[in-house]
């Protein structure tokens, strides 16, 4: 964000993005949960919130492979 439009990410960002994981979570849309997760991470590298979200959503939708992939990935860090 800050690179592309000199936009430096805040607080609101992140509230924005979490929300929109957790709707993500809730009505099961992968594909936009990955991209949230994403920005997130982007946003704060140290959280593991919207990993631990993206993780609960692969659980609800049987994604197992992906679900073991992010955990390993989690653990490593």
């Amino acid at each position: 964000m800050q690179k592309e439009h000199g936009v430096k990410p805040g607080l609101e960002h992140y509230t924005c993005m979490g929300a929109l994981l957790g709707a993500c979570r809730n009505h099961g849309n992968v594909e936009l949960a990955e991209i949230a997760a994403k920005s997130l991470y982007e946003l704060d590298p140290a959280s593991a919130g919207s990993r631990l979200l993206l993780l609960n959503l692969y659980t609800n939708v049987r994604k197992r492979k992906d679900a073991e992939k992010l955990k390993k990935m989690m653990k490593s860090r």
